[in-house]
């Protein structure tokens, strides 16, 4: 589906990579360190008639150093539109980590079945400041539903 990519501060946005098929942001432009707070958001995932759901991210994160906090994944039950920041968001712990390589990694399972019964986004949260020297790239996002009985 289509995500939506919304810049809270700095010129630096979510793009595609058309030869490669992944989304990927980088504060680091020109050899300079630029603040950036970014957001990609995915359309309306309908969890309504599952019991069960996980998520999983195939992704590269390199020259971070701060993974855990400058890449991060959240879920909102009231996004519209606009900016994220006005909608309320609950961060889902992930296990990213700086790659020492180009090497695509998958994170852990992510439960979204606190979730069940409701229609949610899920959102990647991309911070930089002083050390934006890093670049988060998102392979695949697979979300897998299971209904029981």
């Amino acid at each position: 589906g289509e995500f939506t990519e919304y810049s809270v501060i700095g010129d630096q946005k979510w793009a595609i990579d058309e030869k490669y098929g992944y989304v990927t942001i980088s504060g680091y432009v020109n050899e300079q360190n630029l603040e950036n707070e970014d957001w990609l958001i995915s359309p309306k995932i309908a969890l309504d008639k599952v019991d069960a759901a996980k998520m999983t991210i195939d992704h590269v994160i390199r020259y971070s150093g701060n993974a855990m906090t400058d890449c991060t994944v959240w879920v909102s039950e009231d996004y519209e539109s606009g900016n994220p920041n006005n909608a309320t968001w609950n961060q889902i712990p992930t296990s990213f980590k700086d790659g020492e390589d180009w090497t695509i990694n998958t994170s852990a399972e992510m439960n979204l079945t606190p979730y069940c019964g409701k229609s949610i986004r899920v959102a990647f949260k991309y911070v930089s400041k002083q050390k934006a020297f890093q670049i988060f790239r998102i392979i695949q996002v697979v979300i897998n539903k299971k209904k029981f009985g």
